[in-house]
Formats: C-alpha cells, structure tokens, sequence
C-alpha cells in the first residue's frame, strides 16, 4: 500500500513538472533574428500574376509593373540607417488630408514598435521619394486606419531581405507594388527592382526579369507592434 502511494504520489509530481514544462515552453518570446528573416525572393511569374489579379480587381487598366509607389537606393540606405539595430522595414498605408493614397517606408529597430519616438528616425513617403516628419506620417496613417478598421495596415519585411536588395549591382530603385495573392486571394505587398535596359557596344539588350520579393509580415496580425 505504502509503495502505491508513493507511486502515485512521484506520478503526480511528474505530471505537474511536465505541466510546467509545457507552460514554460509556450510562452513567447521575442527571437530578433526571426523578424529579421520575414520576406524572401519570388519568380517574376508569380509576382506578375498577381499583380494581374490586384489590377483586375480593382479596375486598374495598367498592365506594367511599374508603380507609383517608389524609394530610391540612397534614399533607403539613409532610412535603414537612421535607427541603431535594425530588425526590418514597415511599409505602411497611408491616406493624405487629400484623400491620395500612400505608402511610408519606416524602419523598425529591436524595440519592434513602429510609431515609437525614436529620435532620428526616418519616415519616407513612397509617393515622392522624400522624407516626412513623424508627425506627418503618424497622421496619414491614422486617416488610412481609421477608414480601413480590421484590415491590412501596413506590410513588415526583416533586414535580411535589404542587405539582398543593397547587394543587387544595378539596384537603383525599389518599386513597392501592391499584389493579390491568386491562391488564397490575400493582398501582398511586393518589392521589385527593375534592370532598365544595358547598352553594351552601342547595341541594346533586353532587360533581365525584375527580381521580386514578398512572404512579408502582414498587420494585423502583427508581427512587430503598431
């Protein structure tokens, strides 16, 4: 009887260890260097498709890949450098006091917090190419949440993706293109750098296929905080 019970009493504190075990292993945590993966390359192929499917659904005649939505190299190497430890880029929505769409690139560092007050951070409108203030972008993104509740705000892509990006030779543009995604009809954000045509001993070659990168964090759900 006295070894019955002490079975079931090494039973119990067993199942109990095991139980805190189990709590212990599921409580998240915050691994900088996942966030830093999120994004990676896609074909050309798929990338156009998609942009097709997102044209198509909103009535958009164009057929190019090209987008109003742009940031230059320079301009991206100063706003990436403009926070300490950088994790990846939100590339978020944004409506003007005009009703105009627009996309702001923003830097997110290990704090993982987009609209935090980081001084020296940069906010650059995708629509010219310059830089906004805080202030500014803050507002017009609020316009875009307020009018869009419960749905994507912005698109997170994880610092590895832009050391890629920086290494392209001839990247001198990122084309930010909005997609939808033909298999389970979820919106994509898509970054393509376009190799505009060579001139090589006066004779013109075609350009090589856009490289083109998506499996962004969409928010919400949100992989770094608002």
């Amino acid at each position: 009887m006295r070894k019955l019970i002490v079975s079931i009493v090494a039973c119990v504190m067993m199942s109990l260890l095991a139980c805190q075990d189990t709590k212990e292993s599921d409580v998240p945590f915050n691994d900088i260097s996942s966030y830093k993966k999120i994004g990676m390359q896609i074909s050309y192929e798929t990338g156009a498709r998609w942009i097709e499917a997102y044209n198509q659904k909103n009535n958009i005649q164009a057929r190019s890949t090209l987008s109003p939505y742009t940031i230059s190299a320079g301009q991206l190497q100063e706003a990436v450098a403009s926070v300490n430890s950088l994790v990846g880029v939100a590339f978020h929505h944004a409506i003007d006091e005009n009703g105009e769409h627009h996309f702001i690139v923003i830097p997110v560092d290990e704090s993982l917090h987009v609209w935090s007050n980081i001084p020296g951070r940069a906010y650059i409108d995708a629509n010219t190419n310059r830089e906004i203030t805080r202030e500014v972008a803050r507002s017009w993104a609020q316009n875009y949440e307020d009018a869009h509740a419960g749905e994507i705000w912005f698109h997170f892509f994880g610092s590895n993706i832009f050391e890629e990006i920086f290494d392209v030779s001839y990247f001198s543009t990122l084309n930010i293109v909005p997609a939808l995604n033909t298999s389970n009809l979820t919106p994509q954000l898509l970054l393509m750098i376009i190799n505009e045509q060579l001139s090589i001993t006066g004779r013109t070659v075609d350009a090589d296929d856009p490289l083109v990168y998506d499996a962004s964090s969409p928010c919400p759900p949100c992989p770094v905080e608002p």
